[in-house]
């Protein structure tokens, strides 16, 4: 009687370790990219004006037009920025305005900046309703130091309906990760 013995491996075993192989290999790919996102992500969720349109998108940047009035056309930007030691939210708040401002005519003389939060955030705000200018700045406090500047711009100033609709995208700021 004889007995024999194959040393070669099947096609089906051969398959199922290529299959394993690479099945742990997407896995490791997608966890890594899940994580880098995540570590790249935006740091805050907001809720956006309804009937907006989002006019453009980058990693620490959105924006927000409303162009149904053509005489009063409306835009809402938030973006990441460093915060700069030393400096208070209220000094930031400042700088940005005057930063904002210089890309528009003569508006007048800067109003003062107000502690007040971003969402869930310590922050500052400057307001110019009647030059349809607003900044707002919330502070992240977590090791990378930054700040979420949410800016409201109008062509004219603000009505009634641009306070309210500013102050539900202000209240509803809230960060993403832990800081």
């Amino acid at each position: 009687m004889y007995t024999v013995v194959s040393r070669q491996t099947t096609p089906d075993q051969r398959r199922a370790l290529i299959a394993t192989v690479l099945t742990l290999g997407l896995t490791t790919a997608l966890a890594a990219t899940l994580v880098q996102a995540k570590r790249t992500g935006f740091p805050v969720s907001f809720q956006p004006p309804t009937d907006w349109s989002e006019f453009k998108r980058r990693r620490a940047y959105v924006e927000f037009r409303d162009t149904r009035d053509s005489a009063n056309s409306k835009q809402l930007i938030i973006h990441v920025i460093a915060w700069p030691p030393g400096m208070s939210a209220t000094e930031l708040a400042l700088l940005v305005m005057n930063s904002h401002l210089s890309h528009f005519p003569t508006v007048g003389s800067l109003a003062a900046a107000d502690e007040v939060p971003l969402g869930t955030l310590p922050g500052a705000r400057v307001d110019m309703p009647d030059a349809g200018h607003s900044v707002h700045v919330g502070l992240l406090l977590g090791d990378e130091r930054e700040a979420v500047v949410l800016r409201y711009h109008t062509d004219r100033p603000f009505t009634e309906r641009d306070i309210r609709t500013y102050r539900q995208v202000v209240d509803s700021v809230t960060p993403t990760e832990a800081p």
